[in-house]
């Protein structure tokens, strides 16, 4: 299957505002993001809010780097960060035909909760690929949701 998607809701002790910003900070994955070895923003949108990104990810015998356009909402209650893969750019490698992430915060019960959804919907490029992918992707994602949290913990402490 060269098509997947996975979804995820999580209560995180921590505000909307800071894993928006987390989020957000794409020049930082590198830091803290599973697999990624390299991200960097080339190009800013109007007033800072989103724009264009590379980003390199490794694992086992992989290493693919992609341009992806980031699109943050930020609003009074809800937040949203959105990052879509550019797939017929000159230098893209070919292991995405398609590659959507969606990060959605919501406040929770309590003043420093936040109720985190992420989705991650993508079709490879390739049968070799997909094989690949396949065996890994839900694990990954999953740690995906880890490494952010952490991340937080680590910037702002435990909530």
């Amino acid at each position: 299957v060269r098509e997947k998607t996975f979804s995820s809701t999580k209560l995180v002790p921590h505000s909307p505002a800071k894993l928006f910003d987390v989020v957000a900070d794409v020049d930082k994955y590198e830091e803290f993001v599973p697999f990624c070895v390299a991200s960097r923003v080339l190009r800013r949108g109007r007033g800072g809010g989103g724009g264009w990104a590379e980003l390199e990810i490794g694992f086992k015998l992989f290493n693919e780097r992609y341009l992806s356009v980031v699109t943050l909402e930020k609003g009074a209650t809800h937040a949203a960060v959105t990052a879509e893969a550019v797939t017929d750019a000159p230098d893209a490698s070919g292991l995405f035909e398609r590659l959507d992430t969606r990060w959605r915060f919501a406040p929770g019960s309590h003043d420093d909760e936040c109720e985190v959804r992420f989705d991650i919907d993508f079709r490879v490029g390739s049968v070799i690929h997909a094989h690949a992918v396949g065996l890994f992707f839900e694990e990954v994602s999953k740690m995906q949701i880890e490494a952010f949290e952490e991340r937080c913990d680590e910037l702002y402490g435990r909530g």
